[in-house]
């Protein structure tokens, strides 16, 4: 399929499972599960159960939303639970540590 660093968001709706990628958005046969037990990297993280994100593109966020940004411009956003914030942000500022 390809590469993890490829992945931008992994998206829940309704029964769907869609991977976002750089080039294209696809469907997937397996379950948000699997791809969150797959994408353990320091990189990614489920800020909703709907969502699976990439660090890498995080473009900004706020206590409700996230927004994505790929290298050609396209724009990304997803929801963050508000239970869920103060987890993410903590990954965020991890992730920002490794890639110094």
């Amino acid at each position: 399929m390809c590469s993890s660093d490829e992945i931008v968001m992994i998206e829940k709706e309704d029964r769907r499972v869609i991977v976002h990628t750089l080039s294209r958005s696809l469907e997937s046969v397996e379950n948000a599960k699997y791809w969150d037990r797959l994408l353990k990297y320091r990189s990614f993280n489920r800020p909703h159960r709907s969502y699976i994100i990439n660090l890498k593109y995080l473009q900004s966020y706020t206590h409700e939303s996230i927004v994505l940004k790929t290298p050609d411009g396209r724009i990304w956003e997803a929801y963050i639970a508000r239970r869920k914030y103060q987890e993410f942000k903590d990954a965020h500022l991890l992730f920002l540590e490794a890639m110094s």
